[in-house]
């Protein structure tokens, strides 16, 4: 069977601008913490380790533990102990997060009010999903992160790409994607997609981020994501209407795009 991204990537990669090169291979701690954490029986001091061989990693995960979001009560000072108050699976959906954080930070002014951002949305997204118990929260987290992980991809591969924005800002949000695609060949959602399948994040978050901008495949009966995730792609495209409708992305973009 083919990939996700071979479904998807023909299509957008007609550019010689862009093509999958333009997608960071997938980080050694990443691999190494997904291998773990889909082994049989996870090991916490293992996970813990790998985690505590990046010094700057460790600090930002104890801070993250122990804020109010996460961490009402009791504080932690060690990574085992902050990787048992979290559990494995939303301990591994915050360190997805810094790391392509650290990744796709690409050292322009743009990114700090990107990633504040995108860390509100994950909160945001995990909170109504823990509330409603329809999916896990740490799925819904990496969504939040991740769904327009697109766009520093996009700004790094093509100097145009920040006046390309501010054209899609002016947009519906189902336009967002074309004003991309005319400018570009490709566009962020494709973009976001291919990067959460190259570093392995859940297929359900791959395909929430294809269509993270194509509202209508909530009522298409014939569409049909990867791996018969409907109920949970249907979720995360809910919660993302939610979020953009209350509080819209643009905004963020938009001062983004003044502080570059």
């Amino acid at each position: 069977m083919a990939s996700f991204s071979s479904r998807l990537a023909p299509p957008h990669l007609a550019t010689p601008d862009f093509s999958l090169d333009n997608i960071p291979p997938r980080p050694a701690l990443l691999m190494g913490l997904q291998d773990e954490i889909r082994r049989d029986n996870p090991n916490i001091k293992h996970y813990a380790d790998l985690i505590q061989r990046d010094v700057a990693m460790m600090g930002t995960l104890l801070q993250i533990a122990n804020s109010a979001y996460f961490n009402p009560g009791r504080r932690v000072s060690t990574i085992v102990d902050a990787v048992i108050l979290l559990g494995l699976n939303q301990c591994n959906a915050i360190i997805s997060g810094l790391i392509l954080r650290k990744s796709l930070n690409f050292g322009n002014k743009m990114m700090a009010r990107f990633w504040d951002g995108s860390e509100k949305r994950a909160i945001g997204v995990s909170m109504l999903a823990k509330r409603t118990r329809i999916l896990s929260p740490d799925m819904a987290y990496s969504f939040g992160l991740f769904c327009d992980a697109g766009i520093p991809l996009l700004k790094n591969a093509f100097p145009t790409y920040l006046e390309t924005l501010m054209k899609a800002n002016l947009t519906a949000a189902n336009d967002f994607l074309q004003v991309e695609n005319d400018r570009h060949g490709i566009n962020h959602a494709v973009v976001g997609a291919l990067l959460a399948e190259h570093w392995s994040l859940e297929p359900e978050v791959s395909a929430a981020i294809r269509v993270h901008h194509s509202h209508q495949v909530l009522f298409d009966k014939t569409y049909s994501p990867v791996g018969g995730a409907d109920d949970n792609l249907d979720y995360l495209e809910v919660v993302h209407v939610f979020i953009r409708r209350s509080n819209p992305g643009r905004q963020a973009l938009h001062q983004a795009r003044k502080a570059a």
